[in-house]
């Protein structure tokens, strides 16, 4: 199944395939939980075929873990666990990692900083699932980092490891397509939107359709085939701002949009001061790709009553009936205020925090609420070693300035590094996007060298 993914001679196919699928999982579980296995079982044979340029285990493990989401929609579990991408990504990295002898030693550091809050904790509330929950998200990102140091792709690689990462988000929107009840029967307030995300979490599945849309973007301005037709693809990606747009919650959507903005600064810098390599024609196609998102803000907010654009300007309930102040945790919908008591935690125990898990069961105002910001619970459950961690997350960023010189190369994986950090401020990492993307982020694009012909030498006859 994975080679004829990859080879994808109807690309057109694929993306209704998996448009169809997601729709299928709002009638049952069971046809997620079939092609998944099916999957697994026609593709494993093929991923053990090691290759030094695009490896067959990224192109198999960001497959799986890219339905993630999809399997939490659907209720899956026990047959796909709740945290099945988090598990598939922890121990597929790991043997590929063992298998390849992969040599990220930043990412390493960064593993070895998470370690000391594994074995204690002084909230005395920790269970296993808590560590587990709290853990696997950072560590995985660790290993991604490992694993994906410098590991070869070629453009094409790219690009199907861009389209594996689509296809399952395009089931999400399939499944949310079905479950979203007419919009003229929702009643959109100023808070984050359930009934446009399937019954499911709005935070994450907003995140999943800003990478989309940033990831289709890409297919989009560069004019490589996705669907196999432009306007099919530019409509893609205005449904995705769409309905991320219809989640009201708003770092999915401004994510993306970052992702997008990051790249087309990288392109207009290299024009800018002259490059050998051959740029996409940005500003010919940015203006027809902008007016489009705008309508469909426009539309959106139409839709909503003018309910989107409040949104937007940080507005709440009590902001305008003027019961609340306007301010920044208002903004961020009390993460500023999570974050500042995970900080309280982090002056009491500067050196090594209050243990994995351990910080929602001893803050005060905010007891019991998971933080979606990771700096703060690496601050308070790590202490030091989560600064420390955190510093050499962002000292990967600066590596990639060097690792690829062609612009376009540099401007996607700056984008994903983007993205991938930004969502670690508003989604923790709880879902697959910031481990995968940061780590995708230091990949080596490599241009293979052909191989000059043989010459045939001329037969003498008779």
């Amino acid at each position: 199944m994975l080679k004829y993914l990859i080879e994808n001679k109807n690309p057109l196919f694929w993306v209704i395939f998996h448009i169809l699928l997601g729709m299928a999982s709002t009638l049952s579980p069971i046809f997620i939980i079939g092609y998944f296995y099916f999957f697994v079982a026609t593709s494993v044979t093929y991923v053990l075929r090691f290759k030094n340029v695009n490896s067959y285990i990224s192109v198999f493990l960001i497959y799986l873990i890219a339905f993630e989401i999809l399997a939490r929609m659907a209720k899956t579990s026990p047959y796909l666990p709740y945290e099945t991408g988090k598990y598939m990504m922890f121990f597929g990295l790991l043997y590929g990692i063992l298998a390849e002898s992969r040599r990220g030693v930043l990412g390493y550091f960064m593993l070895l900083a998470l370690l000391p809050a594994f074995f204690f904790d002084l909230s005395g509330e920790v269970i296993f699932k808590d560590l587990i929950f709290n853990l696997i998200g950072p560590i995985n990102l660790c290993l991604a980092v490992i694993y994906f140091y410098r590991n070869k792709f070629t453009l094409e690689g790219l690009k199907v490891l861009m389209r594996f990462m689509i296809y399952p988000i395009l089931s999400v929107l399939g499944f949310i397509f079905i479950k979203t009840p007419d919009l003229s029967e929702i009643d959109f307030t100023l808070g984050a939107n359930f009934s446009t995300t399937g019954g499911f979490g709005s935070n994450q599945v907003s995140t999943v359709l800003g990478l989309a849309m940033y990831l289709i973007f890409l297919f989009w301005i560069n004019r490589w085939k996705f669907s196999g037709y432009r306007m099919v693809d530019l409509a893609i990606i205005c449904v995705f701002a769409f309905q991320g747009l219809l989640s009201f919650s708003r770092g999915g959507v401004i994510g993306g949009a970052l992702g997008i903005l990051i790249f087309i600064l990288v392109i207009r810098f290299a024009g800018m001061t002259g490059t050998r390599y051959k740029l996409p024609q940005v500003g010919r196609y940015l203006i027809f790709g902008v007016i489009a998102l705008i309508v469909s803000f426009m539309v959106a907010n139409l839709v909503t009553g003018g309910m989107l654009l409040l949104r937007y300007q940080g507005e709440t309930a009590g902001t305008l009936s003027g019961i609340k102040e306007k301010n920044l945790n208002a903004l961020t919908t009390g993460r500023l205020e999570i974050f500042m008591e995970d900080f309280e935690l982090f002056e009491r125990y500067t050196v090594a925090g209050v243990g994995a898990g351990g910080s929602k069961y001893m803050r005060s105002a905010s007891k019991g609420i998971l933080t979606h910001v990771e700096l703060g619970r690496l601050l308070s459950e790590h202490g030091l070693f989560g600064i420390f961690n955190f510093l050499l997350t962002i000292i990967v960023g600066f590596t990639l300035f060097y690792i690829n010189k062609n612009p376009v190369h540099k401007g996607i994986l700056i984008g994903f590094y983007v993205i991938g950090l930004y969502s670690m401020f508003h989604a923790a990492t709880r879902t697959f996007v910031s481990p995968v993307l940061i780590g995708l982020s230091v990949i080596w694009i490599v241009e293979l060298k052909k191989k000059p012909k043989k010459k045939v030498k001329p037969q003498i006859t008779e």
